[in-house]
């Protein structure tokens, strides 16, 4: 479960973490939020969207999972860099963080 601690709120039921290097290096290319709604990236600072078929919501954390930054709506074909100090990025549906409280500064478990 992705659980943002500092509102109360879950993010993700079944998110996927990238534990594997071909996980990480696939990523979401070709791929749909089925059997998981999350997908999370550890000992990540950037990502592209390149050959992506749909746009993502981000957002980049740091090792103790405080959130640094975050994007809606992130389209294919771009290169997205975290903030300094960041040590994950989160991959959402696009359209997931609309209306959910997420802040700079929120902690975040998973």
């Amino acid at each position: 479960m992705l659980l943002n601690t500092s509102q109360g709120v879950i993010l993700a039921e079944r998110p996927r973490v990238a534990v594997r290097w071909w996980m990480r290096a696939r990523g979401m290319i070709g791929r749909r939020f089925d059997g998981f709604d999350a997908f999370i990236l550890p000992r990540c600072r950037s990502i592209h969207t390149w050959w992506m078929s749909q746009p993502l919501d981000l957002i980049f954390v740091d090792q103790a999972g405080r959130v640094l930054d975050f994007r809606v709506g992130a389209k294919p074909w771009r290169w997205f860099i975290g903030a300094r100090g960041t040590d994950a990025v989160i991959e959402l549906p696009s359209g997931r963080l609309y209306g959910i409280s997420v802040q700079r500064g929120d902690i975040l478990t998973w």
